[in-house]
């Protein structure tokens, strides 16, 4: 290739979820010789600029869509790759007209999504050269129902940094366990996202009676920023169950707090294909997750993980007791998970084939 490609990625949060953390892996493993990287925001601060900056990549925080088009212009940006409803709808015809190539990201099904969400979307996807989407399911749900054409959907799954994912020794185990409070006999089931109601964590705290009536060294561990303002940690203490529930607000150390879990939780209400599900499985979990979204294509029912109705403690409960009463089932899971992870989701793959759409497109 004889001139990079200059890539402006646009995002809609501040926080560190699973588009964020999924950016920034390709970002570890993008060909630098090959292309240069920015990120941009129309939010200011937090944790993704820090992040974008720690890795060396310039982070700009647009001030409104006149500053966009400048940066558009003055970086001479090939393609602008955008994440989020709002981000989208202000970048893409300014990202059009600046002479970029436009990537329309597809990360989520969005149940919440209204009328005037979707019609918005489908107006501006007009200027969307095409979309690149983490699973099968956010494809299909956007060509039922924005009505994006097929044939310019390309399907990429999330990748991780599978060196990562090593379970830490015995030893830094037993202190973490020492920091959190957690015994040595406790089962440990822990869900990594940000606090907030469509993660699921209220279904959770609803089960946990069901659940301690015959399993009292249990340990519900909640990895995640709280983006409920504290609700969902009061609520827990108005059920009486708050002793039970480790609220541990954002981690950026996944690796060791995966390797305190015995199981691995997500009973998300929606959800594209969760970077969370795929870093257990590479931990050797076993998954309870939601059949939503895309998680059926990271779980077999059965086979390396239990899918379940979104809004159901009910099955949440059944589902921990049937593995932990079950434990070389669940161990078993663990393996096949593992396996999985490595032939399908290596970061390293993920980043030639998001890179092989970014040099067809320029």
């Amino acid at each position: 290739m004889n001139k990079k490609i200059n890539i402006l990625s646009i995002i809609s949060a501040s926080t560190i979820g699973g588009s964020e953390k999924n950016l920034l892996n390709y970002m570890d493993f993008s060909n630098k010789d090959n292309f240069n990287l920015f990120v941009g925001s129309f939010r200011f601060g937090g944790l993704v600029e820090n992040e974008v900056k720690a890795r060396g990549i310039q982070f700009a925080s647009f001030r409104d869509i006149l500053s966009l088009y400048k940066f558009l212009k003055y970086k001479k940006i090939h393609i602008a790759q955008i994440y989020g409803l709002r981000a989208s709808i202000l970048a893409r015809p300014i990202c059009k007209l600046a002479g970029s190539r436009v990537i329309g990201r597809i990360v989520s099904v969005d149940s919440w999504r209204k009328w005037y969400h979707v019609l918005l979307d489908r107006l501006t996807s007009l200027w969307v050269d095409v979309w690149i989407s983490n699973s099968y399911a956010g494809k299909e749900i956007s060509i039922k129902r924005e009505k994006f054409p097929a044939d310019k959907i390309i399907v990429i799954h999330n990748g991780i940094d599978l060196s990562k994912y090593k379970r830490i020794p015995d030893d830094d185990i037993g202190r973490l366990k020492k920091h959190y409070g957690i015994k040595d006999n406790d089962m440990v089931i822990g869900e990594v996202a940000n606090l907030k109601s469509m993660k699921g964590h209220v279904d959770i705290i609803n089960a946990i009676p069901t659940i301690v009536e015959k399993y009292e060294n249990v340990k519900f561990f909640f990895a995640g920023e709280d983006a409920s303002n504290g609700e969902i940690e009061r609520y827990a203490k108005e059920k009486n169950i708050d002793k039970y529930i480790i609220f541990a607000g954002f981690c950026s150390n996944i690796p060791e707090i995966l390797s305190l879990f015995d199981i691995f939780i997500l009973p998300s209400l929606w959800e594209g294909l969760p970077t969370a599900i795929i870093e257990a499985m590479a931990m050797g979990l076993p998954i309870i997750a939601s059949k939503v979204g895309g998680i059926p294509e990271l779980i077999d029912n059965g086979e390396n993980g239990i899918l379940i109705e979104p809004r159901s403690p009910q099955q949440i409960a059944s589902s921990i007791t049937y593995l932990l009463e079950n434990q070389d089932i669940a161990k078993m899971m663990g393996e096949k998970n593992i396996i999985r992870v490595r032939k399908n989701h290596d970061i390293k793959i993920k980043a030639l084939e998001f890179e092989s759409v970014y040099i067809t497109l320029v």
